[in-house]
């Protein structure tokens, strides 16, 4: 396993890949303000909400995620054949199995996948958040809000990357690679729970969004990376979508880098 997991690996050489929460930390905050009145903890004790900050747990994707992508697709298969097939394995072959079985058999794994993932992966909506009008105080507030959150839960992951951290994990067998990985699926999981409450600016939504759900994509990700042994499948999945999202938050950082840096321009002082 280890061996498939260092041939699939990609270079990470060509863009520092994701590099977690980067986009939180480019930014500094050249307000002095009071953040008691934010309604957010100062010290985080141990938190229901966390996967494996309450002991050791079973890297189970069946356990976690409630699937095995890998077990659902050899299901799927099976099921497919069997329907063809009704005699059972010896009634056909590898060689009876036509092109336009293959095409059927990939089409619906590929629509398994997606349903499973679909309902895994959180996404946030408009919906969710408190919209308030576009003021500098309430901008403001906003801004503070999301440098405290990210300080207090994602700054000591600043500048780490993922499928490097799982490289050394599972090929070097380095525990504390483990662990920061694990420590960000935690910590993430607090930010975007804190994040969602957050009185969100009108003109400050699509950005807000954009922070919480590549942040929740990240965590899954490093989630499917942790849980490779278990289910390559969703491991595969994780490396064939990394570059990808890579460039999306590097996409998202120059945005969002470019909205706050006009914002500071109209503050008075």
């Amino acid at each position: 396993m280890k061996n498939t997991l260092f041939l699939i690996l990609k270079s990470v050489g060509v863009l520092s890949a994701l590099s977690i929460s980067a986009f939180f930390f480019s930014f500094s905050s050249i307000w002095d303000l009071d953040f008691s009145s934010l309604g957010l903890k100062k010290d985080e004790i141990e938190d229901p909400r966390k996967i494996f900050g309450q002991g050791k747990i079973e890297l189970s994707a069946e356990k976690i995620f409630g699937n095995n992508i890998t077990e659902r697709l050899a299901v799927v298969g099976t099921n497919y054949l069997m329907a063809k097939f009704p005699g059972g394995p010896k009634t056909f072959s590898s060689s009876s199995i036509d092109y336009i079985d293959r095409v059927k058999i990939n089409l619906l794994g590929q629509g398994e996948v997606e349903k499973i993932i679909d309902n895994e992966l959180r996404i946030y909506s408009k919906e969710e958040l408190s919209i308030i009008p576009d003021t500098t105080s309430n901008i403001t507030r906003y801004l503070n809000g999301v440098f405290v959150i990210s300080g207090r839960y994602l700054k000591s992951f600043r500048g780490l990357d993922v499928e490097m951290l799982v490289y050394q994990a599972d090929v070097n067998d380095d525990h504390e690679s483990r662990k920061k990985v694990m420590e960000f699926i935690d910590n993430s999981k607090l930010a975007l729970d804190e994040f969602v409450l957050l009185s969100v600016p009108e003109s400050w939504v699509v950005y807000h969004l954009g922070v919480m759900n590549l942040l929740s994509e990240s965590r899954y990700t490093a989630l499917a990376y942790l849980l490779f042994k278990d289910d390559p499948v969703r491991g595969r999945l994780a490396f064939d979508s990394y570059e990808d999202l890579s460039y999306r938050i590097l996409a998202f950082n120059q945005d969002f880098s470019k909205k706050y840096q006009e914002f500071v321009k109209t503050i008075k002082f």
